[in-house]
């Protein structure tokens, strides 16, 4: 990873539950237990050097858990009352997965709340999991409306976090989520160049 300037975790398979003391027995979807050992040592060396670093969905939890913080095995099993997090009309028709479907509340001033310049947003969501307890590294800047969490980023180190739902695909329809990773870019940017830390990151 010598000669990186960023560092983007995108979504995918479930991280195996012995990584953060979660529950073998509920039913994950695929577990790479490789690659789930080889993307924590890359966080947590981008988390040595501050690295600007962006998780998506799994990598917005794997992150958490490479800091140390634990994930829900399952939202709907833990949480009865919860929103419908998993939208499988989503994952079958790959077009709908631009289409947001449940608002989230940001942290006024918080790095998201300042590169979409909004407290709240309509997002999409294709996931099961999410984060537990947050790990010390980090801290929950936004929250969907049944309390669970939907954004992550580190207080003395704003340019690394992440969020549980898929600006990537958002921002076909939306594009002021392409922000999101133009942050990305201008903080490698930045970092590549040595003044990233110089003041906090916008």
């Amino acid at each position: 990873m010598e000669g990186l300037h960023g560092l983007l975790v995108p979504g995918g398979d479930d991280i195996d539950p012995e990584l953060y003391g979660g529950d073998a027995n509920i039913p994950h979807w695929t577990i790479n237990r490789p690659f789930d050992d080889f993307e924590i040592e890359c966080v947590r060396w981008a988390f040595e050097r501050k690295l600007p670093l962006l998780g998506i969905c799994r990598g917005e939890e794997l992150i958490n858990v490479a800091g140390g913080g634990t994930l829900v095995d399952d939202i709907k099993l833990m949480n009865p009352e919860a929103l419908k997090h998993f939208y499988t009309v989503l994952v079958k028709r790959r077009k709908e997965r631009r289409h947001a479907v449940h608002a989230i509340q940001i942290q006024p001033k918080s790095r998201l709340a300042t590169v979409l310049q909004a407290e709240t947003v309509r997002v999409n969501s294709v996931h099961h999991m999410c984060i537990g307890e947050v790990s010390s590294l980090l801290q929950v800047t936004a929250w969907a409306e049944d309390g669970t969490p939907e954004a992550v980023e580190r207080p003395d180190a704003p340019w690394q976090g992440g969020v549980q739902f898929h600006p990537e695909w958002l921002r076909l329809e939306e594009p002021v989520f392409q922000r999101i990773f133009d942050g990305l870019v201008e903080d490698g940017e930045r970092y590549r160049l040595g003044t990233l830390f110089s003041g906090r990151a916008g």
